[in-house]
């Protein structure tokens, strides 16, 4: 089944990106992680919302934004009945082309210590834990969370697994 990516900018999109962003850290009903209303926001100021859809069904999102020299990822989800099917490291690709183009060297988030499953993801994208984050936030853990870097320099060369991904908003399979 093919897996499209759009960079969300319509009401539409943007209620379809929350919803994503919401099933996919588990929210409980009636709770939002992005209103619709500062997503668009976020569109407006050139930040990165990419929502992920498989036969026209939202499946997955991010949102980042432009750091002080970095990209800044701040949520990355898939929807619970999607996960496992390489959709977390699609989107994670068009972040890295996103953040290419707009010239940063290196993309920074931070996870939950106790999130193996995304521990594992991360790294096996090539990305370094850099350790805790005292004044940092995740959604279910007040602190401390460990810090997150993946970088376009050589590191690469040392993890084949883990090199820059395809850029651009292709569809993929």
């Amino acid at each position: 089944m093919t897996l499209a990516f759009s960079y969300a900018h319509s009401r539409d999109e943007l209620i379809a990106l929350s919803a994503v962003l919401d099933r996919g850290f588990e929210q409980p009903k009636g709770t939002t992680i992005w209103r619709t209303g500062l997503l668009f926001e976020l569109v407006q100021s050139g930040q990165l919302l990419v929502l992920a859809t498989r036969a026209d069904v939202p499946v997955g999102g991010l949102v980042a934004l432009r750091g002080d020299g970095h990209a800044a990822l701040t949520h990355i989800a898939v929807t619970p009945e999607a996960r496992r099917a390489g959709i977390g490291h699609a989107l994670f690709c068009e972040l890295t082309a996103w953040a290419e183009k707009q010239g940063f060297p290196e993309i920074r988030w931070n996870v939950e210590p106790d999130n193996a499953a995304a521990i594992a993801a991360y790294t096996s994208w090539g990305a370094r834990i850099t350790g805790e984050l005292e004044e940092a936030f995740c959604f279910n853990s007040p602190a401390p969370v460990l810090g997150v870097v993946w970088r376009f320099d050589s590191w690469f060369d040392e993890n084949p697994k883990a090199q820059t991904p395809a850029p651009g908003m292709a569809k993929t399979t």
